[in-house]
């Protein structure tokens, strides 16, 4: 009897835990459109700046994402290729210092 009302308690705490991080994740996601928003509004509601200035610095924003991610990237290859029994005097070639 006492190990199904602990178990009950469980079912019950798991579904109250479950509702509030499925309310975290709706309102994070809810949070980051907003950002998202926001910004969209300050370039389209700025007088200084035309619809190209905006596309322009968007994609310099995304490529810079690109660059950024690439950097770790090329580190964990080489890494990987250390792992794999690349040894130090091959490492120029995997950094492209040849």
């Amino acid at each position: 009897m006492l190990a199904d009302s602990k178990e009950k308690i469980k079912q019950v705490l798991d579904r109250e835990k479950n509702f509030y991080d499925d309310k975290l994740v709706k309102t994070y996601e809810a949070q980051r459109k907003d950002r998202m928003g926001d910004a969209i509004g300050d370039y389209l509601t700025d007088e200084k700046i035309d619809a190209r200035v905006c596309y322009e610095e968007m994609l310099t924003e995304v490529q810079s994402w690109i660059d950024y991610h690439r950097k770790f990237l090329k580190k964990a290859e080489t890494l990987k290729e250390l792992m794999m029994g690349q040894r130090p005097d091959q490492l120029d070639d995997l950094i492209g210092l040849d």
